[in-house]
């Protein structure tokens, strides 16, 4: 993938699938929890890179942190959005369509 094609399109086409397969992390999931203590020793802040459909997006805002998730992906970043607003959480989620290896 060259720097001026970063989109791929793939991830589009499936994002349903993957949202569904790999749904909204739990409270409770050793990897939320971890996220939730970094997040806590780091200020609150969170910068999801390659944030796919949200699945620790939510459960970390839900959590009380602000998130900004990235992904190369609008359709990804639509079931992200969709899972943000179903949890009720989207006023604390930012979410970016840009590439992480030139993101500013």
């Amino acid at each position: 993938m060259n720097e001026t094609d970063w989109q791929d399109p793939d991830y589009d086409a499936i994002a349903a699938l993957y949202a569904a397969e790999f749904g909204i992390a739990a409270p409770d999931d050793p990897d939320t929890a971890l996220l939730c203590a970094y997040a806590e020793r780091a200020g609150g802040r969170v910068l999801d890179l390659g944030c796919g459909a949200g699945r620790v997006v939510v459960p970390l805002a839900e959590a009380g942190f602000a998130v900004t998730g990235v992904d190369t992906s609008a359709g990804m970043l639509a079931a992200a959005r969709t899972a943000a607003d179903d949890a009720g959480v989207r006023a604390r989620v930012t979410l970016v369509q840009d590439d992480m290896r030139t993101l500013d």
